[in-house]
Order: C-alpha cells, then sequence, then structure tokens
C-alpha cells in the first residue's frame, strides 16, 4: 500500500487585499509612495496568495518580477518551482530548485525537501534519498523526511534501516498515525504480524475513527490467517467510510497481479456485503470469476451489474460471450442484438450471433448475420456460409 502523506507546506499564507483577478490590470502599477522593501514586501504577498488560491499564471508572473529583481534570493526560486511542480512541471521545476540550491540561502532546507519530493514521484529513489538524507541534517525535527526515507529504504528492500526511519518519524511526531500505519505495514511485509498489529492498535488508540486503519488491520489479519477478525475489520472500515472502497480496489489489483484470485475475490465479497449496488465491486468480482474459468459465477456478477446499470453496452457483450461459451444461445442472442444496436459493423459478434442462430435451426438468420460480416471483408464467414450452409461466394 502506498504511503498516505499531504503535500510538505512548504510557505505560509499570507492575505492580500488584492484580488488575483485584478492583478491582470495592474501588476507594475505600485504606487509611487511604497518604498522599495514594501513593493517588495506586496510582491511576495500577492506571488504567495496567488499560489494558495491556484491562480498559477499569475503566481508565475510575479515570481518572475521577484526573481529579476532579486536575482540571489533563492527563496524566490524555490517558490516558484513549487508553483510549477503543483503543476506538473516537474523537469522545469528542478532547473528553478538546482538555481536555489546553488545560491545555498536561509530557506534551502525547502530547496532540498522539494526536490526530494520531484524524485520520488519520478521514482528516482536514490536521488531522493540522498536530498530527504541533506534535509534531515537541516531540519533534524523534521519527521516527514523519516517518513519517506523509510518508504524509500522499503522499496530499495534495505528493511532495517525502513524500520528504524518509521520509529524516528514516529519518535519526532507521535500522534501522526499514518507513521504507525506505514511501519506496521513494513513489518507485516516482513512476516512480523504480531509487531505489525502492536503499532497498528497504537494508531487506533490516538485515532479511533480512522476507517484506514482497521482496513489494514484487516489486511494484516488476513495474512496471518484470523479470518473471522480480518473479515470484521474490513467491514468496519467499509461502514465507517465509504471511500474505503478505493482501497479496497487497490488491494484487490495487487492480490490480482501476485495471482491471488481467492482472496481478491474474498475481499470483493466483503465489499458486496456492505454496498451491494457498488457497480465497481461487481464487475470486478465479475472479471476475477472470468480469471477462475467460472462462467456461470461471473454472468451472475455481469447480470448484477446490469441490473443496476443496463446502458453499458461491454458488458453485454461479455455476458454475451460467456454465455455463448455456455451453449447458452437464445440469452447469448439478446445480448449479441443489444451490442449490434450500437455496433452494427462488428463482426465478431455477427459471426457468433450467426453462430448462435444456426445452432437453434434459424438458418435464414444465420446466413443474413454471416453475409452481412463478409460484406465488412471479414473472410472467416465466407467459411462458416460455405461449412454449415453450403453457400458459395466467389
Amino acid at each position: 500500500m502506498r504511503i498516505v502523506s499531504g503535500k510538505y507546506l512548504l510557505f505560509g499564507f499570507l492575505f492580500c487585499i488584492c484580488s488575483c483577478s485584478t492583478l491582470k490590470k495592474s501588476l507594475n502599477d505600485v504606487p509611487q509612495y511604497f518604498s522599495e522593501e514594501s513593493e517588495k514586501q506586496k510582491l511576495i504577498s500577492d506571488a504567495r496568495y496567488c499560489s494558495q488560491s491556484e491562480d498559477y499564471e499569475n503566481a508565475i508572473i510575479l515570481y518572475n518580477q521577484l526573481i529579476e529583481k532579486y536575482p540571489l534570493q533563492g527563496t524566490y526560486y524555490t517558490e516558484k518551482a513549487n508553483v510549477l511542480y503543483k503543476q506538473g512541471q516537474y523537469a522545469e521545476s528542478l532547473i528553478y530548485l538546482n538555481k536555489a540550491i546553488e545560491l545555498q540561502d536561509d530557506n534551502i532546507f525547502d530547496s532540498y525537501y522539494l526536490r526530494a519530493e520531484i524524485f520520488y514521484e519520478q521514482e528516482k529513489l536514490q536521488e531522493a534519498k540522498k536530498d530527504f538524507e541533506k534535509a534531515t541534517e537541516l531540519k533534524k525535527n523534521c519527521s516527514s523526511c523519516y517518513n519517506y526515507l523509510a518508504s524509500i529504504n522499503s522499496r530499495l528492500y534495505e528493511d532495517l534501516q525502513a524500520i528504524a526511519n518509521f520509529k524516528k518519524a514516529i519518535e519526532l511526531d507521535p500522534l501522526i498515525t499514518t507513521y504507525y500505519q506505514n511501519l506496521a505495514l513494513e513489518y507485516a511485509k516482513q512476516n512480523l504480524f504480531d509487531s505489525s498489529l502492536t503499532f497498528l492498535n497504537k494508531a487506533i488508540i490516538i485515532n479511533r475513527n480512522k476507517a484506514s486503519l482497521y482496513f489494514v488491520k484487516g489486511i494484516i489479519l488476513y495474512e496471518k490467517d484470523d479470518r473471522i477478525r480480518a473479515d470484521s475489520n474490513t467491514i468496519k472500515s467499509l461502514k465507517m467510510d465509504p471511500s474505503i472502497s478505493e482501497l479496497l480496489l487497490t488491494e484487490v489489483y495487487h492480490s490480482v497481479m501476485n495471482n491471488k484470485l481467492s482472496f481478491a475475490a474474498h475481499l470483493l465479497d466483503m465489499g458486496i456485503s456492505v454496498y451491494p449496488t457498488h457497480i465497481p465491486f461487481l464487475i470486478k468480482r465479475a472479471e476475477i470469476c472470468e480469471y477462475k474459468r467460472d462462467n456461470t459465477c461471473a454472468i451472475e456478477f455481469y447480470s448484477r451489474a446490469l441490473s443496476i446499470h443496463s446502458a453499458e453496452t461491454d458488458w453485454y457483450l461479455k455476458r454475451g460471450k460467456l454465455l455463448f461459451m455456455e451453449q447458452n444461445y437464445n440469452e447469448a442472442i439478446i445480448d449479441f442484438s443489444r451490442v449490434l444496436e450500437s455496433q452494427p459493423y462488428n463482426t465478431e459478434i455477427l459471426l457468433k450471433r450467426g453462430y448462435a442462430l444456426y445452432r437453434l435451426n434459424n438458418s435464414e438468420g444465420a446466413e443474413a448475420d454471416w453475409t452481412a460480416a463478409y460484406n465488412q471483408g471479414d473472410n472467416r464467414a465466407k467459411e462458416y456460409l460455405k461449412i454449415y450452409l453450403k453457400v458459395e461466394y466467389p
């Protein structure tokens, strides 16, 4: 499970009596009675206000003015880099962060921290590790730095160091439950389930209303093969917070990738027991049935999804193919006909519906479908017509 951590707040909010919309009209219209220092403070205040207000266009304009007027102050390079980072412009952000670090001013911690975050998101783990380590040298009480470092250690299979850094993060900020959760997951990764549950329970004592803690506890209990308690915690988390559904689907995805199909199916069954009409649960459950070659199961869950949302052509297509494989030709024809309403030139479905009609002794309908497929350039239809209906096409 990926670490859940908020964006590090680089800069405090400064109120500005001037709205960003008015800045476009008067960015350079500073009254002459302002001193140079007050003009500078106004530019800083306006730039930060625009950044906080997500008016990034004006924020960039203002930071450009600050950098032009005060080219040796690294803070403004870092703050502009942060605006670029918020817009996903990582390469451009790094250019300004490198310049800020080169200038070595009083706010250099922010520069290293933000650059480390960008490296982390780019999966450049060694570079991120180096910058977070530098950040901890500059600010020894940075708990989030140690949390990030622990995550990097974990991903680099530096297990002992990961545990040490998660514990350091907790020591520095013992009320952040995310740190306990991450440490619990690290212990679980190393099959140290009792230690894992100890830290999760500590987190729950701190915040009994955080649903994700119960969900993670459920996952660890599943790993420990304590199914009854695991189910109880999973269901509790889902009832506490519907957004846990997304965490459940993520865990299902990873379970499928690791070929743990039965576990993935069980998690979805828990989800469906709480939210029986949640379409993503029903469709993913149907797909897992397909992976397990249980066509009857897959048909059931596609049918349940379609009873809630009947406009999804792709589900009719998938159910129709499954019905066809089960030789339930009457119902397969109904689903194929629904698909062909929106995809009249889908030759694969024309061939299958034609064959289903043929098996139900509707040779006229079969010939019509296969001829339509042949006219669309699918030469398989020519063979079908020849083999089953003795119809020859040049």
